[in-house]
């Protein structure tokens, strides 16, 4: 290959030379020089731009830079995409988790319960039950009442006092037990309380 290259420009060296001389006129002599050394220099050069291919080290260099532009990209697309992720899944779970609050209080015969929870990260990652809420509907009032059906009198009306607002009743308390030891919480981070007639 290098051999070639020089006897291409000894070959053209001669022929140049050779021409020139033939030329009488000093100004065409000038341009001949000129246009002689260009072609020359192209001679020169063009065995090194022969080579420059997707091989040699400049296309490497760009190949490279090109595939760490995609790899940059293709980061910041995964990255937006597992966030996105992982808050379709957050929500998946905090809707199940409430969907599991309602049936467990449907267990123990409560109906239209409002269930809430809150979910966080550890220090290592894993997502953990930061607080659940539960809102119970008002009981019914109990009444009785003495006497026949067709003359009943104020004073003969006797209303069950049994039912109170907050975690005082039965009801709430169950729950809040039933709750902490199936979700291994501690009793602050679980809220069961029950609407009174004036929420």
């Amino acid at each position: 290959m290098l051999q070639q290259m020089i006897r291409n420009i000894l070959v053209y060296v001669i022929m140049i030379n050779i021409l020139q001389g033939l030329v009488s006129s000093e100004s065409f002599r000038g341009i001949f020089r000129f246009v002689g050394g260009m072609i020359l220099i192209v001679l020169c050069i063009s065995p090194v731009l022969s080579n420059i291919s997707d091989t040699d080290m400049i296309g490497k260099y760009l190949q490279e830079q090109l595939f760490q532009g995609e790899l940059d990209q293709l980061k910041q697309e995964t990255a937006l995409a597992q966030g996105n992720m992982e808050n379709v899944m957050l929500d998946e779970c905090r809707k199940e988790l409430e969907r599991q609050l309602t049936q467990i209080a449907g267990q123990q015969g409560e109906e239209n319960v409002q269930a809430s929870v809150s979910l966080k990260k550890d220090s290592d990652g894993m997502l953990k039950l930061k607080k659940v809420t539960m809102i119970l509907p008002e009981n019914a009032v109990q009444t009785t009442a003495k006497g026949d059906e067709k003359s009943i009198h104020v004073e003969d009306i006797v209303i069950d006092g049994g039912s109170q607002s907050g975690e005082t009743d039965s009801g709430t308390r169950k729950l809040k037990q039933t709750i902490c030891e199936k979700y291994e919480l501690p009793g602050k981070k679980v809220i069961v309380w029950r609407k009174s007639g004036k929420n």
